[in-house]
This record gives C-alpha cells, sequence and structure tokens, in this order.
C-alpha cells in the first residue's frame, strides 16, 4: 500500500491520525506493506511578493516553522525509518516547535 499524507504541523486532526493510526501502522505492518510519504503542507497558502515566498498556514506562523522543520528533518535524515520516529514525537506532544528539545 502507498499512503501519502499532506498534514499540517498543528492540526488537530492531521496530529491524531499520524500519531494514533499512522504510526501504529507503520510500526505494526512488515516495511514492505506500507509505503508512507509524508508531505507536511496541508492547507498552506503561498505567493511570490517582489522575488520571495512567502508562506501563510491555517493555524499561524508556528505552524508554517513547524511544517519547515518537519521538511528539513526528513531532508536531511533521508530515510524514513530515521525521520518518522523523530516526526511522531515532534507530533505527540502540545506543540512541535516546543517540542523540538524533547
Amino acid at each position: 500500500v502507498e499512503l501519502s499524507l499532506f498534514y499540517e504541523s498543528l492540526c488537530p486532526a492531521c496530529r491524531w491520525f499520524l500519531v494514533q493510526q499512522l504510526f501504529t501502522a507503520w510500526l505494526l505492518l512488515p516495511s514492505e506493506a506500507l509505503s508512507i510519504t509524508l508531505v507536511p503542507y496541508g492547507n498552506a497558502q503561498e505567493k511570490n511578493v517582489s522575488g520571495k515566498w512567502q508562506f501563510q498556514c491555517q493555524h499561524g506562523p508556528e505552524e508554517c516553522l513547524g511544517n519547515m522543520i518537519e521538511t528539513c528533518l526528513m531532508n536531511e535524515a533521508k530515510n524514513f525509518t530515521t525521520y518518522f520516529p523523530v516526526i511522531f514525537c515532534l507530533e505527540s506532544g502540545s506543540s512541535v516547535t516546543k517540542n523540538l528539545e524533547a
């Protein structure tokens, strides 16, 4: 099964699904049974203002920051099995940006 999840880092429903459903399924199923692509962008808007991109996220600037942090983590870690547990940790707490230290 191939699954792409377009989510928002501060969306309560997205966070619930990722933490309570998707992560659990990923842990239980064999790796060859489930292929997941995470896209922390969700319901965001972008516009080019004088050559500079500006983003507006549904749940405010902190969500845009959380989305960026998770995107950077995925880009740097490269390996899904490395970054998904970290994203799970970030999404499990009260706020992605407040969970960075943990």
